[in-house]
């Protein structure tokens, strides 16, 4: 037996291959049962509450915080691996694309809830909240443009004119 897990595969010893899939296993069965439980109970108990958080709370975890930890899972379980210099560049980029990209989504939905749920509470607030979905727009470009930028100086280029110009 101890042949077999010191035999290599891919430069990697069967041992690794099992202690990387079995991280990422245990990892993705681990959020799997959160999400069916924890969230199914927040869920049942939000539905009970007047508020609008709570659902918002739910809803971004459920978008943007899971699908990333799903990513960083494999991610985390690839790096008990020795692999080609070439491929762990893509791994690194590809979460790094990621990772960004549920942030973007993470910080658009909350600045969007932030600006509609205070404008509710104003004088005529469904009306100001229609007129501010056009803001909305041009905030979310906004921010996608920081992603960007911040993805481009992770990635060695320098930012630093295109800093000056965003401000």
């Amino acid at each position: 037996m101890d042949n077999f897990l010191q035999a290599q595969f891919l430069d990697n010893t069967v041992s690794a291959w099992i202690t990387a899939l079995g991280g990422v296993i245990l990892a993705i069965a681990a959020l799997k049962l959160t999400r069916q439980f924890a969230l199914a109970s927040l869920k049942r108990f939000s539905a009970k509450t007047k508020t609008t958080l709570d659902n918002f709370l739910i809803r971004i975890v459920e978008r943007s915080v899971l699908p990333a930890l799903y990513f960083i899972a494999i991610y985390t379980g690839l790096q008990y691996l020795s692999l080609p210099q070439k491929a762990t560049h893509i791994f690194n980029v590809a979460i790094l694309l990621i990772c960004t990209f549920y942030a973007i989504r993470l910080i658009n939905s909350i600045v969007q809830y932030l600006i509609l749920s205070m404008l509710k509470h104003q004088d005529n607030g469904d009306l100001k909240q229609r007129q501010a979905k056009g803001l909305l727009v041009i905030i979310k470009v906004i921010i996608w443009l920081f992603g960007i930028v911040f993805l481009l100086d992770n990635f060695g280029y320098n930012v630093s004119p295109l800093s000056q110009v965003l401000g």
